[in-house]
C-alpha cells in the first residue's frame, strides 16, 4: 500500500506541540484577564471601605459626624 500521500511523522508532531502550545497560551491569558477583574473589583470594595469610614468619621466626639 502507498503511503506516500501521508504527511511525515515529523510534521504532524510539529503541528501537534504547535497546537498544544497555543492553547496554553489562551488558557494562561484568560486565567490572567479573570485575576485583573477580580483584582479592579476587591480595589473598588477597598475605596468604598475607606470612603464611607471618612465620611463617618468623628473626630472631636460630639457624636455629630465630620
Amino acid at each position: 500500500m502507498d503511503k506516500s500521500w501521508l504527511p511525515s511523522k515529523k510534521l504532524v508532531l510539529s503541528f501537534g506541540v504547535m497546537a498544544i502550545m497555543l492553547l496554553g497560551v489562551f488558557f494562561v491569558s484568560k486565567i490572567g484577564k479573570n485575576n485583573d477583574n477580580y483584582f479592579e473589583n476587591k480595589d473598588l470594595v477597598v475605596s468604598d471601605l475607606l470612603r464611607n469610614k471618612i465620611i463617618e468619621k468623628d473626630t472631636d466626639g460630639d457624636g455629630l459626624m465630620d
